[in-house]
């Protein structure tokens, strides 16, 4: 129907990221632009259902590399997150919210542990525009998982971090999905040697650990959570590849009640005991 080609002034080098649709079907997209002395830029451009470009928004925190994660539209807003080199040469963390005609009305770098990177990995919304950010903070040989709530003028409401609590392993984040009730994330958590586990954590609305819930192959090798989404009834519904007999990779497949009862559990293996992936 319509093809649009966006190029910076200094190069074609140009990636694109994730892209949503607003309440009047414009297309607002999100990619990384390479813009010269500043290296990686974050570009959000917003077209009609015709093609016709309305706006484009360049985001360069650092006056270095940014580089474009997630994109969420909720209501009047879009929300964008990012992450940057810092001065002291560390990752972080960048919250940016636009409004439907480019403004911007804040952008804010997410609170993190002082000398550790912070990676983001995903953003959400619940109903009531709450935002909420899982990220993973590393440092060293050392990780853990992270969720931050925030509200819609860019305060913290709280800080999750799965370190903090002795029954949550979650040392990286891959996944997030939100409702009112629940915020469920999942990620990976280390085993014995070079192994790692799959990991879900849920969590109340308010923060507060529910439980966490582990999974591994019988290889006991790099597992991984690929995916997770929350039921009608508020059970997690997760995906995630599995190595099992060997280096042989698995789909697996399962659902978590709200209690963390395991409703069900399926693994799925191609012909000829390929090597499958979720």
């Amino acid at each position: 129907i319509w093809l649009d080609a966006l190029n910076a002034p200094e190069t074609s080098r140009e990636r694109g990221v994730t892209s949503a649709l607003d309440a009047e079907e414009n297309l607002i997209s999100l990619s990384n632009s390479f813009s010269g002395a500043n290296g990686w830029d974050v570009l959000v451009t917003k077209h009609t259902s015709n093609g016709e470009l309305l706006w484009n928004h360049r985001i360069d925190h650092c006056g270095t590399d940014d580089e474009a994660i997630d994109l969420l539209i909720s209501n009047d807003n879009i929300f964008i997150l990012s992450q940057a080199i810092s001065d002291q040469d560390l990752l972080i963390g960048i919250i940016t919210r636009l409004s439907v005609n480019s403004g911007e009305v804040f952008r804010q770098e997410l609170p993190g542990i002082s000398g550790w990177n912070f990676r983001p990995e995903c953003l959400d919304a619940a109903t009531d525009e709450t935002l909420y950010v899982a990220a993973t903070e590393y440092q060293g040989g050392n990780s853990s998982g992270v969720i931050i709530s925030f509200n819609e003028s860019g305060s913290v409401n709280w800080r999750y971090v799965s370190s903090e609590n002795p029954h949550d392993e979650l040392a990286s984040v891959t996944a997030l999905a939100v409702n009112d009730s629940y915020i469920a994330v999942g990620g990976t958590i280390p085993g014995s040697g070079i192994s790692q586990k799959v990991g879900i954590t849920l969590l109340n609305s308010s923060g507060q650990f529910n439980w966490q819930e582990q999974y591994q192959g019988n290889s006991g090798y790099l597992d991984e959570l690929n995916d997770l989404a929350f039921r009608y009834d508020s059970a997690v519904v997760f995906a995630a590849t599995v190595y099992n007999n060997g280096y042989n990779r698995d789909i697996l497949a399962g659902c978590y009640a709200t209690d963390g009862s395991l409703l069900w559990l399926d693994e799925l293996n191609g012909s000829g005991n390929n090597n499958d992936r979720a």
